[in-house]
């Protein structure tokens, strides 16, 4: 039975000359579109209680003071919650990527180079664990 994998791709539209400024900005960064799409995920959920200070961050009329303020005052709401649920997962992801290793299947895959990558991974490898052991 094969895993689903927990994940949407989303589309955007964007000027063209912006994309690809915005690449080669990102590039020098070391971030591709994708890892900076999810970081600014991970921002808005950080600041989810503060939508105000978002707005500021996000059209760049936050101080530099404000809004490491903010972000400072989000950390603590996220550290505040129970992220049980995403830790549970975390482990269990790595208990599938465990018993891969164990029973002979590599998961050291050169794609496989941040978190939400080696999230997929997992599921992926399981997918392709239960077609090959129908």
């Amino acid at each position: 039975m094969p895993v689903a994998m927990d994940a949407v791709q989303m589309n955007t539209r964007i000027d063209r000359t912006l994309k690809r400024e915005g690449d080669a900005a990102l590039a020098a960064a070391g971030f591709t579109p994708s890892q900076a799409v999810r970081a600014l995920w991970e921002i808005a959920v950080r600041m989810r209680r503060e939508p105000e200070s978002l707005r500021d961050y996000l059209t760049g009329t936050a101080t530099p003071s404000q809004a490491q303020h903010d972000a400072d005052a989000a950390q603590e709401d996220i550290e505040a919650d129970d992220d049980e649920g995403l830790r549970a997962h975390k482990a269990r992801v790595q208990a599938i990527q465990q018993r891969f290793e164990d029973i002979g299947i590599d998961t050291s895959t050169p794609y496989a180079d941040d978190e939400d990558d080696r999230d997929a991974l997992g599921e992926i490898l399981m997918e392709r664990y239960w077609e090959e052991h129908r």
